[in-house]
């Protein structure tokens, strides 16, 4: 249906809420986790990476000696982002999946780490189930380390941060 003035009539609107995007640095930090792969000794590790989503560039990458990132204990992920807030400075927001530790999939009440967040004044923007795309940067930055840094070759989990360190 055509109105006056050329304009077109009602569109359907989506029914997720429109979050957008960052405007300048450190405003919004994409966060994913590489799960489950084994190094060269078999072991299955797994290890956080953290991208600036304006710029695109890799804030930093933490390997954990757990397969799964909720199996980590949420000190350890507290420290690792804590060292990057002195490192970069505070972010405003940051997208991750909507799994544990971040999300929280059994209720819409925050996570122990959402929760930790918010008493930092950040924000937590929790992508839809089964959207990689809403995080690209970092899932295109977790392919390119993982190639780079060859990690089913590494000999151990130092080996791994001193890769991931180095990427």
């Amino acid at each position: 249906m055509v109105l006056q003035s050329g304009f077109t009539g009602k569109k359907s609107i989506s029914s997720r809420p429109s979050i957008g995007r960052a405007r300048e640095v450190h405003n919004i930090w994409q966060i994913d986790a590489k799960e489950k792969f084994k190094i060269a000794t078999g072991e299955k590790h797994c290890y956080l990476t953290i991208v600036d989503e304006k710029s695109g560039s890799l804030l930093g990458a933490k390997a954990f000696a757990y397969a799964q990132i909720s199996e980590v204990p949420l000190e350890e992920i507290r420290g690792f982002l804590l060292f990057l807030f002195s490192r970069w400075g505070k972010c405003g927001a940051v997208r991750v999946d909507n799994g544990l530790p971040f999300g929280n999939t059994r209720n819409d009440c925050p996570s122990s780490m959402g929760l930790w967040l918010l008493g930092y004044n950040i924000k937590l923007i929790l992508n839809p189930p089964r959207s990689p795309t809403e995080n690209a940067k970092v899932e295109r930055m977790q392919r390119t380390s993982a190639s780079w840094c060859d990690i089913h070759k590494c000999k151990d989990l130092a080996d791994l941060q001193s890769k991931l360190d180095a990427v």
